[in-house]
């Protein structure tokens, strides 16, 4: 008789429910990539190509829904959930990473930062962003190593010397 309850006990306390849904939004569109976390737990999944995830989750859970752009969203756990996103209107403040991956303000730096538009890269009819860059940013100095078209190009930052030996920038497209 104990061990009979004690193995339903065992069941009602480990009882899982197997989540099937999908993650569309305002549009009914699918959201691709969308996070759906068990709340309090690490477990979580995302969604695949048309919005879809599959997770199994306490029956009594909340799921925790996030995607960028739009509002984080608390659902309790139900077996075929449909869940509409909805956009978040709030802007983003400027912030600038530094290669430490460190978060500060443009002002809070004591270094010069420098910013190129990409209209202004696209104004020079040029699809090689070396070559592009080259007259926008102080400081650098671009080579192409061959004139042959598509060849690469070398771009050194303030001079030929540095105390690793190499000045090669750290550039993001």
């Amino acid at each position: 008789m104990f061990l009979t309850l004690f193995f339903v006990g065992i069941g009602m306390v480990v009882a899982q429910t197997q989540v099937r849904g999908t993650v569309v939004d305002e549009a009914g569109e699918p959201v691709i990539g969308a996070t759906i976390q068990i709340e309090g737990t690490g477990q979580g999944t995302i969604t695949d190509f048309n919005g879809s995830f599959q997770l199994s989750a306490p029956a009594n859970g909340v799921l925790i829904v996030s995607y960028v752009g739009y509002k984080t969203q608390e659902i309790p756990v139900t077996a075929n959930p449909r869940i509409v996103l909805v956009g978040d209107t709030e802007l983003l403040q400027e912030v600038v990473v530094t290669a430490l991956g460190i978060k500060r303000d443009r002002k809070a730096l004591g270094y010069a930062v420098q910013d190129i538009s990409s209209e202004s890269l696209q104004r020079t009819g040029s699809a090689d962003l070396a070559k592009s860059l080259q007259g926008k940013v102080s400081g650098i100095d671009i080579k192409s190593t061959s004139g042959m078209p598509g060849a690469s190009s070398q771009i050194v930052i303030r001079g030929a010397r540095s105390f690793t030996g190499d000045n090669t920038p750290l550039y993001c497209c």
